[in-house]
């Protein structure tokens, strides 16, 4: 799946194999994200099902101290984005 958000950037998720990845956006991507194009594991999703107006929060991990590193993306705008 395919999705861009308010701010201009495009995302892509494989949720079978539960990697997330930046395609590409105006401002540089954060660090938990990281490169523009490159794969990441993480760990869940909330919510689970991307929808148009709401926010991704992507859990990539949870540290022994049960902290929650997470990334949350502007809302979403288009869903099933095709590339060109």
């Amino acid at each position: 799946m395919i999705f861009k958000t308010a701010t201009g950037s495009l995302y892509e998720i494989d949720q079978e194999n539960k990697k997330f990845r930046r395609l590409s956006g105006i401002l540089d991507p954060t660090l938990r994200v990281g490169k523009d194009g490159a794969w990441k594991e993480y760990r869940s999703l909330l919510p689970d099902v991307p929808t148009i107006d709401s926010v991704l929060m992507i859990v990539w991990r949870v540290t022994d101290d049960g902290t929650w590193q997470t990334t949350v993306t502007s809302p979403i705008e288009e869903i099933d984005v095709k590339l060109e």
